[in-house]
């Protein structure tokens, strides 16, 4: 393995880490990730690179390995997605994996804006929120009555392997959240439901004139206290 910067010049080199192929990229500033059927290559801002062995249940024989990788600038780990075992913790710094969430139904997965959280969707519509700064703790769930996922978004089976793993990176059409709030796209598609995170407790509802589709995010985070004394 080696690692080239944008001028083409050799920043590091591991010959020991040997790879057939990489699926999966996520960085925060300080390391970067990235997803191969053995594992973690993690590199850092020092040009080290290391290997993150496959922890039990995920091996290239089988099929299982963590296909898509996320990570935020202000989070020190990284979260990765097995589409058959769930949902993962990249430490960068023990250089470790650890099972969050075990499971085959992970519907969408992905952080709050600002990083501090992240949030996991399940097919049964339970939501769960990790308090991802820090250690990846479980700190809230919760069961929520939501739109289903449009069906372009479900047919998986007749793609290609990467363009399934493309896929589970994509945004989630139902859920979309900010800093601090969770907006999910009622069943009756004229309605969003607004959750704090922290939490999960419903907040505000907003009344839509016509259905829509789906929802995407659009928009920057501000940091600080703007003057405003409305929730969201």
């Amino acid at each position: 393995m080696k690692l080239v910067g944008s001028n083409g010049d050799l920043k590091g080199d591991n010959s020991v880490v040997e790879v057939a192929g990489i699926h999966g990229v996520a960085a925060n500033g300080k390391y970067g990730v990235f997803g191969f059927t053995d594992g973690i290559i993690l590199v850092d801002d020092e040009d080290n690179i290391d290997l993150i062995e496959n922890i039990d249940g995920l091996n290239a024989e089988s099929g299982n390995w963590i296909g898509t990788l996320k990570g935020h600038d202000h989070s020190d780990i990284f979260f990765g997605r097995s589409s058959n075992k769930g949902i993962f913790i990249i430490d960068p710094i023990a250089k470790s994996l650890t099972n969050i969430y075990a499971g085959a139904d992970v519907v969408a997965d992905m952080f709050s804006f600002d990083g501090e959280y992240y949030l996991v969707h399940t097919s049964d519509n339970k939501i769960r929120v990790f308090d991802d700064a820090h250690d990846g703790e479980e700190i809230a769930n919760r069961v929520v009555e939501m739109a289903n996922i449009p069906e372009e978004h479900n047919h998986r089976n007749a793609l290609s392997e990467i363009e399934q793993l493309r896929k589970m990176d994509d945004p989630s059409p139902v859920l979309v959240t900010s800093d601090k709030f969770l907006y999910i796209l009622a069943p009756n598609r004229t309605q969003i439901k607004v959750l704090e995170i922290e939490d999960l407790h419903h907040v505000h509802t907003i009344e839509l004139s016509v259905p829509i589709e789906s929802m995407v995010k659009n928009g920057f985070s501000i940091e600080g206290d703007q003057g405003h004394d409305h929730e969201h």
